[in-house]
């Protein structure tokens, strides 16, 4: 998987920033055993409603895995893989 452009990395419509941004506020919640816990930095305005933080809190409300899945494949949309946790060796490796 290839980080094709600076503007929109993995096809994924985020520029380098907000990427890295999202990236680092997933990560908390992969390994989570209470998700609900886990607490959501301040974000930049344009971020606050991004369609992986809507999913992040509807996993910490669930805990479905399903919404977990929904907020990393915002990350990496071009993937191949999109079997249940298709997405993890890509996001823990970066």
């Amino acid at each position: 998987m290839k980080k094709n452009n600076l503007n929109n990395v993995y096809q994924s419509g985020l520029p380098i920033e907000d990427w890295y941004i999202l990236h680092s506020i997933i990560l908390p919640f992969v390994h989570a055993k209470n998700p609900s816990k886990i607490k959501i930095p301040k974000l930049p305005e344009h971020l606050k409603k991004h369609k992986l933080v809507i999913y992040l809190k509807k996993y910490q409300k669930t805990k479905k895995d399903l919404y977990l899945d929904r907020a990393a494949w915002c990350l990496f949309p071009i993937s191949e893989v999109k079997e249940k946790f298709g997405w993890y060796l890509a996001l823990t490796k970066m």
